[in-house]
This record gives structure tokens, sequence and C-alpha cells, in this order.
């Protein structure tokens, strides 16, 4: 097993000194933490440690000769887009099955052309070495180590960090790195230039539609139409607040919102008590969290879990929204379609604007 191993990580990984000449750059317009050179023969990757104080610091360094053709996926997500990018012949194995909703991934799973593979923090190791992967796909976290007895088998780990990404459009372009990867660069640069146009449009749209009502608008009206935004809510006695530079802060300024919390700097989220987020957030026009519960959370609800919500003004004028992630599939397909999240926060924050346009994950509190 060590010695297949081993062949397999050179064939896949290495490579040499003539596979290394004429090494020409990728260009990324978004992506921030993928460094990706290549030439006929081989693909050089670097995946930057977002979690470094050190912005050169890398995560994972990769030589990569051929496209992997038999990998197993430990993310929903990610086995969804490959699927997409009509790479389900890739796909081998998978983990945490009980995430996965794609019909034909279910289907896959049931008639045994796709093998389980156990959960993420309790893999069957037996199950991988029987398919005998090209490589393993699985999301890293901070100080994740050698991943255990999955690190030790020899088999090469597409670590993606793409979530780390704060731009909507960087996490998308991660689409044209596991393009190359799967040897479907054609159908993956395809796809996330649909997701770039679409994104770009509708950003397009909605700055033009605010320029030209404030235009219009009389001489020193001091009313503003760009709403302010509150997200989230309290959970336990933590409500933690995503930052200005953050995934979300950038969702909410590209569909013309005001981010209540604009001056905490940074790409992550803080923890703040629940008071210092009522003093801020109290006068903001939109409220919208993500929740899990069987049945639709209600205005009542939300006001019997704490007194002071009631008293934030998004609450009081019905401008609060849900989004239950029981009832959709909200982290399998936002993040290589933030467009579509997109149409939702602009129609959200300036209704009309999108012709024909019903919410998809909101939904207005009752």
């Amino acid at each position: 097993m060590l010695l297949s191993a081993l062949l397999l990580l050179a064939s896949c990984m290495g490579g040499g000194a003539d596979s290394f000449s004429d090494l020409q750059p990728v260009t990324f317009r978004y992506a921030s933490l993928l460094k990706v050179s290549r030439n006929d023969s081989v693909i050089v990757a670097d995946i930057m440690n977002p979690w470094a104080v050190d912005t050169t610091a890398v995560l994972h360094h990769y030589e990569i000769k051929k496209p992997f053709r038999n990998t197993v996926v430990y993310t929903s997500v990610h086995s969804g887009l490959f699927t997409e990018m009509g790479c389900l012949g890739a796909i081998s194995g998978l983990g945490d099955t009980q995430y996965i909703n794609l019909p034909v991934l279910r289907e896959g799973l049931e008639k045994g052309t796709i093998k389980d593979c156990g959960g993420s923090m309790e893999p069957n190791i037996e199950a991988i070495i029987d398919l005998s992967p090209d490589a393993i796909f699985l999301s890293p976290f901070e100080n994740a180590g050698s991943y255990g007895k999955v690190g030790k088998l020899g088999i090469p780990i597409v670590e993606c960090a793409d979530y780390m990404e704060h731009i909507p459009l960087g996490r998308a372009e991660w689409i044209r790195f596991y393009g190359m990867l799967l040897g479907c660069e054609e159908k993956a640069d395809s796809l996330f230039a649909q997701v770039e146009e679409e994104y770009l449009r509708l950003k397009q749209i909605v700055g033009d539609s605010i320029a030209n009502r404030q235009a219009a608008m009389p001489a020193g009206k001091g009313e503003s139409i760009v709403p302010t935004v509150l997200t989230e809510m309290k959970i336990g006695n933590t409500w933690y607040v995503a930052c200005n530079d953050s995934y979300v802060g950038n969702m909410i300024s590209d569909a013309g919102g005001k981010y209540v919390f604009s001056s905490v700097k940074g790409a992550g989220a803080q923890p703040y008590s629940p008071e210092e987020v009522f003093d801020v957030a109290q006068q903001a026009d939109v409220w919208m969290f993500k929740y899990s519960q069987e049945t639709d959370k209600t205005l009542q609800q939300l006001a019997e879990e704490w007194p002071n919500n009631n008293r934030i003004k998004a609450w009081q004028t019905r401008n609060t929204y849900g989004c239950n992630l029981l009832k959709n599939d909200f982290f399998e397909e936002t993040p290589f379609h933030p467009d579509v999240l997109l149409k939702d926060f602009i129609t959200i924050f300036h209704p009309g604007i999108i012709k024909d346009h019903s919410l998809r994950y909101y939904k207005r509190l009752q």
C-alpha cells in the first residue's frame, strides 16, 4: 500500500526538471489565496495560508502533472460543483454523506458507484484505501495539522480554502482552479465567466438605480435611499458580527446596502455581546439572518427569544428576513453562485429593481 501511494504521489505531483521550464503565471482577478503557474506538462500551485499574519505564507504547495480522475470529496458544496462542471465521473467517494442532497450523487451512493467514505471526523480509512484515489478534497481549518489517519495515507490532499476568500467573486473564481485539477478547465472557465458576468451586471444595475434616484431627489432632502443592514442574530450570550471587508460585508455593499458595522475592520467575524450590537443596530432598516428549525421563524418568536429584538427598527417595520437552512440549499449553492444570492440581497434592499425575482433563500418573517 505504501509503495502504491508513493508511486501515485510521484505520478500526480512530481516531475523532472524539464517539467518546470517555461512556467507561466495564471491570472486570477478576484481570488487572493491562489498562486498558480503552469506549462503544457505541469501545474504548480500554492494555496496561501488565510490564517497567517504573513500574507506570503503558504498553506499547501502542489505540483500536478495530470488531472485527477479518481477523487474522494469531503464537502457537499464541492461535490455539487464538480458535478455541475461535468466531472461527476471523477467522484469515486464522498464523505459526510448525510449532507449530500444532490439526486445524482444520492443515486451514485445507493447504487454503489460512489463509495461512502465516512465522516470528516471519523473517515473510513479502509474505503479510501480500496478506492486508491488520486486526491482527497476537504475543507481546511486553522491549525488543522496533518489530518490524522487520512494525512498519513500518502494521498494528495487538496485543501479547499476557498471559503476564506472575503470577496464573493473571489470564492467563485476557485471554480477555475478546480477545473484545472479535474481536467475540465474549459467548462469551469465558462461556468465562472457566466457567474462573473451576471454578478457584475446585477451590481451595475443597482448602482445605476441608486445614482439615478439620488439625482432625482429634491435638493437638500436628507433621506437616504440606501438601507442600513443588520445581519445574524443573538446565539446564547454572543452575537457574531461580520467585519466590513468580509464576504457578507462585501455582498451588502455590492447589493446597494450600508452595513451597520462598517466600522469593524477586517475580513472575518468578531464576537460581540447582544447589548453592544443593539446599541449600534437599533435603527437598522433591514435585518437578515440565517437559522435552522423545522418551522419558519416568526416575528413573535423572535421577540420572545430576546426582548430587545422587537425594539430593532427592522422588526417594527416588518423588514426582517430569515434564511431557514433546513428548507433550502444555501450552503451548497451560494458559494460558487454568489450572483444568485446577490439577487436576494438586492430584492430585499431595493424591491422592484430586479423584475420577476422571487426570494430563493430569505423569506420575510410573518
